[in-house]
């Protein structure tokens, strides 16, 4: 049963993937008024923010089968208001049971960092490639394109393959394989490479994900698995704020003309063009730092099945 729910948890993100496509696809005419190069009769060039109300109509047309032919089992409801101090509390009694369980609490913390670099890179690797890489619009789509498809293959595949091996080690060198991208982003503005850093990136991005969870569901009972998966899914959320906040943060600190960004350019002797990219470069140190953190972490959670 736990290799299935590998298996399935790599089917899982792989079909979410596939959706990406399939929605960056549809919507591509409502923003460049062209589709794999041809004219779309009555849509227009609008631009990224026409992307929005076509986004719309598709998440309500795609949910549609599941409100109208999934039955949900019935429970009972809660009554009156919610209280939000028990809320509070059950998290929080949440995170003192896991130490029924050795290893959780150590995995969950460790993946707080994934989550933290990763949430960070999904949202500013667009900017990164078109400061420092001198991506054009056109380029930046094929990018997210080609990482996107790497990261549906990768992730039924790793799945796949997870029912073979140790999900402890198979994480680990997902993680580190981050930590080596991260740091060929830092180094090199080669575009035939980054868009292979691109690929590979997709392929470790289903596999982080494709990986954990089932990792996480055979380190806790199977009655306790929507208590912890809540606890997961609160972490990922909390780390999808800091990360790219912290991003922010560095990139207007070493900003080249600030104080900090103006001192360090200097010291390394950078051209002002060089100084432009140097706090997106330090950003993605921040993040080869989250991950080595979260592996450091990670080290002494039990091998699992």
């Amino acid at each position: 049963e736990g290799h299935q729910a590998r298996l399935v948890s790599g089917f899982g993100v792989a079909l979410g993937y596939m959706g990406s496509i399939v929605g960056m696809i549809l919507v591509l005419p409502a923003v460049t008024g062209k589709l794999f190069g041809l004219a779309v009769p009555v849509f227009l060039t609008g631009g990224k923010e026409a992307a929005f109300i076509p986004t719309a109509i598709l998440f309500f047309i795609f949910a549609l089968p599941c409100f109208i032919w999934v039955k949900e089992k019935k429970y009972p409801s809660a009554k009156g208001k919610i209280d939000i101090k028990k809320a509070y509390r059950e998290v929080w009694e949440g995170i003192r049971d896991t130490k029924k369980y050795p290893g959780v609490l150590r995995f969950l913390i460790a993946d707080y960092f994934f989550e933290d670099a990763v949430a960070t890179v999904i949202l500013n690797i667009g900017i990164f490639s078109s400061v420092v890489i001198g991506f054009a619009d056109t380029d930046l789509t094929l990018f997210l394109v080609v990482s996107t498809v790497s990261a549906m293959i990768g992730s039924y595949l790793i799945g796949h393959f997870a029912q073979r091996f140790n999900l402890k080690k198979g994480l680990m060198a997902i993680v580190t394989g981050w930590i080596l991208v991260l740091i060929f982003f830092i180094l090199t503005e080669d575009r035939i490479l980054i868009y292979a850093l691109g690929s590979v990136m997709g392929v470790l991005l289903g596999g982080l994900w494709t990986v954990s969870r089932p990792l996480l569901a055979e380190m806790v009972p199977r009655d306790e698995l929507g208590r912890f998966f809540g606890l997961y899914s609160l972490s990922g959320r909390a780390a999808a704020v800091v990360g790219p906040v912290l991003w922010g943060v560095l990139v207007y600190l070493f900003n080249p003309a600030r104080p900090l960004g103006k001192a360090l350019s200097g010291q390394l002797g950078l051209s002002d063009a060089a100084a432009v990219k140097l706090p997106y470069r330090m950003a993605v140190v921040s993040l080869v730092l989250m991950m080595a953190a979260g592996l450091y972490i990670f080290r002494k959670v039990p091998s699992g099945k």
